[in-house]
């Protein structure tokens, strides 16, 4: 196998099983649900079409928002895959939260291309408090961005694995001896 692919490859792979897990659980909750369904005294499964990002967040109504926000989802994900590159070249810890955040966006954009909304089923509420009602991709990108947060914390900016610019010591060594 390529060499460049080999560094990719099991990333790629990762994130493509989250996704399709994600569209699974979807697809089957549609399914499934008619009625809402008490799992827990806490856990509800419960369908809803959700117009907006992540825990109902700006809803889109008109055609043209849901472009923009596809759009804007498109050059996130285009982002995210570019730092995952630049995560896996420099051997950094953030890698597993990326693909989550990668994979999360990727299965709600993919509902809504296909459907104009993402479908929501899981509604997690104690006595009056309700949680938005949110799937499996919300769960990856908020794991993602947990993931990220705890690495940042866990290693000071002057720690996180730099660029190594030689020092002009080095340069001058390395000029003598070229």
């Amino acid at each position: 196998m390529n060499k460049y692919l080999q560094k990719y490859y099991k990333g790629f792979f990762f994130a493509t099983f989250w996704i399709v897990l994600d569209q699974w659980t979807k697809h089957t909750a549609r399914t499934i649900l008619d009625q809402p369904i008490d799992v827990l005294p806490i856990l509800r499964l419960s369908g809803v079409w959700n117009p907006g990002i992540s825990f109902g967040l700006f809803p889109c109504h008109s055609s043209l928002q849901k472009i923009i926000l596809s759009l804007v989802s498109i050059m996130m994900i285009v982002f995210l895959i570019k730092e995952y590159t630049n995560a896996v070249s420099s051997k950094q810890q953030s890698r597993t939260g990326l693909l989550f955040i990668i994979a999360g966006a990727c299965g709600n954009l993919w509902d809504r291309l296909i459907h104009g909304h993402v479908f929501d089923f899981i509604n997690v509420h104690f006595r009056s408090w309700d949680f938005p009602v949110f799937n499996l991709a919300d769960m990856l990108i908020t794991t993602g961005f947990v993931l990220l947060i705890i690495q940042c914390v866990q290693k000071p900016p002057h720690q996180i694995e730099p660029s190594r610019t030689p020092s002009l010591q080095e340069n001058q060594t390395h000029r003598k001896n070229n």
